[in-house]
């Protein structure tokens, strides 16, 4: 079985593609032969070439201005690339790149897996994405409700979770967080999301202030890309500033993400609108608590009190009370992060792959 994998970005900017690479690395035990779609070069085209899984080229442009004009060009040269490719089937890892690719993959005759990782909906271009999907898969509960909508009865919704690499979790070597970035002794505090406005990073910049202003001594590392909004990230560092606090370090992307997190004291998911929350996962396999606001995947994924703790969306008290009585209490850290080791086992990159790979034989028609 051949399939083709659409990338929305040719950089890394969340966890969707570092889940999507792990994938096409991994399904490659079940008998699938994977081609690899970029944008442009990349990290995402290195990565893959590392792994050695085949890569090609593919422009999916921005829709803004003249754009459109040139839509349908663009969308029969990808049905070029798509045939001459002998693909059985096509998965497509964004929403840009399903634009062109579903109504190329249409033309071609090939069956197409629209793979959505986000809650937030442009219900004018998500109903033409809709369209010309044969398969939506959804990594959450959550994200299948806000785009079932949409469908109605038309089209099948699947929901398979994100996997991850258990054992890389587990071998890697915890980090000297104090030696690497220049931080106290004390609890070290993490948050591994993209800098962005959804993941709500104002809200533990304001808990680690209370925190702080209550005598806590501690450290908030902030690890991530800015997501091409620097006037955030400079909000952000003003505010701060303006807060009197100092230990909070933004690091930017860090390849050695799992060797900062197997030395942090706990793991801050803040955002508002979370669609998985794969940094959970990651955080349960590198035996760390986590704290999530309970909303989208993170209220699907954490049992509350038991592997992990949830607070309400925005509420600052809520979660700066949340993360010092984990820093203050041992006991109950220790046992979420027990339970969340046993936990992650449940998310292997094998079952998943197992699972797209059970997706697409039911797609072709195979039992």
């Amino acid at each position: 079985m051949r399939v083709g994998y659409i990338f929305n970005h040719s950089e890394i900017i969340g966890g969707g593609e570092i889940s999507f690479i792990d994938l096409i690395d991994e399904i490659r035990n079940s008998g699938v032969d994977p081609v690899a779609i970029v944008p442009g070069d990349g990290v995402v085209a290195r990565r893959l070439g590392a792994l050695g899984i085949r890569t090609v080229f593919a422009m999916f442009p921005t829709l803004r201005r003249f754009g459109i004009l040139k839509y349908w060009t663009y969308v029969d040269k990808i049905k070029e690339i798509l045939e001459s490719l002998n693909l059985d089937i096509v998965h497509t890892n964004g929403a840009r790149c399903m634009l062109y690719v579903g109504p190329a993959c249409r033309k071609a005759g090939i069956p197409c897996v629209w793979h959505v990782r986000v809650i937030e909906r442009d219900v004018l271009l998500d109903r033409i994405r809709v369209r010309y999907a044969d398969e939506i898969l959804a990594n959450s509960n959550a994200v299948a409700t806000s785009i079932r909508k949409l469908v109605g009865r038309s089209k099948r919704i699947s929901v398979i979770y994100n996997g991850i690499k258990i054992d890389k979790y587990v071998d890697a070597k915890p980090l000297n967080l104090m030696r690497e970035f220049g931080l106290p002794e004390g609890p070290v505090i993490l948050v591994a999301a993209r800098i962005s406005r959804e993941k709500n990073i104002e809200s533990i910049i304001s808990a680690y202030g209370i925190m702080r202003k209550k005598g806590l001594i501690c450290s908030l590392l902030l690890v991530g890309s800015p997501d091409f909004d620097e006037d955030y990230v400079a909000a952000l560092k003003k505010m701060v500033i303006q807060d009197g606090v100092d230990n909070v370090v933004f690091t930017g992307w860090r390849d050695d993400i799992i060797s900062i997190m197997k030395s942090a004291s706990v793991v801050v998911l803040p955002s508002t609108s979370e669609p998985f929350g794969r940094v959970i996962i990651e955080a349960w396999a590198c035996g760390v608590p986590v704290v999530a606001t309970d909303s989208g995947g993170p209220a699907e994924l954490i049992n509350n009190n038991r592997d992990g703790v949830l607070v309400e969306p925005g509420n600052v008290k809520e979660l700066a009370d949340a993360i010092q009585r984990l820093a203050s209490d041992s006991r109950l850290a220790f046992g979420l992060s027990n339970a969340g080791l046993e936990q992650s086992r449940h998310f292997s990159i094998t079952s998943h792959a197992e699972n797209v790979v059970a997706l697409y034989r039911r797609m072709l028609g195979f039992h």
